[in-house]
């Protein structure tokens, strides 16, 4: 079976990261590809954005059940508009 995330915290390194979480609302698609049920969203200062679309970044979400290490290589964030990131 598929098992929910329930993420409450984002992190780079040991920096937390402004993380919220998904409402029942939110849509579950992103870049025209869909999935079963969004935990979130992490929001990135300019310097994060322009480093990910660099080098990509490597981000920690964690939640109840423990924690889970992503890499975000550089080819998703040029598919990203640039408003994404926060001043």
């Amino acid at each position: 079976g598929v098992h929910r995330l329930h993420v409450t915290k984002a992190r780079i390194g040991g920096d937390a990261l402004p993380f919220r979480r998904a409402g029942r609302g939110f849509p579950t698609c992103a870049l025209r590809r869909c999935t079963d049920h969004p935990v979130g969203t992490v929001f990135l200062s300019d310097t994060l954005f322009s480093r990910g679309q660099t080098s990509g970044l490597a981000i920690r979400l964690i939640g109840r059940e423990g924690a889970i290490d992503l890499h975000v290589p550089p080819g998703l964030f040029a598919a990203l508009p640039r408003t994404a990131a926060v001043p």
